[in-house]
């Protein structure tokens, strides 16, 4: 997806798991629980962002997806162009 949706993924990666890592904190009623859903939202939104910005660089997104279980245990990835998205 090109250096600026590469770098907004890694910002979804990191906002998904600061998201995981206050999940326990929220139960214990140490955090607001409107923390996490501030942080969930966030990241969607890196995600939209990384789109979009492969989209306006004409870069390819590559989608990875789970093959078949009973098929193969590999976890194949296909490209998604501009007029599949």
């Amino acid at each position: 997806g090109g250096s600026a949706g590469s770098a907004l993924h890694v910002a979804r990666s990191v906002a998904r798991r600061t998201e995981r890592s206050i999940i326990h904190l929220v139960s214990q009623g140490e955090v607001n629980p409107a923390v996490l859903k501030y942080m969930n939202r966030l990241s969607d939104f890196f995600f939209v962002a990384a789109r979009y910005a492969s989209m306006r660089t004409g870069n390819d997104e590559v989608v990875y997806k789970k093959a078949d279980a009973a098929a193969t245990t590999r976890t194949t990835h296909t490209r998604v162009s501009e007029e599949s998205a």
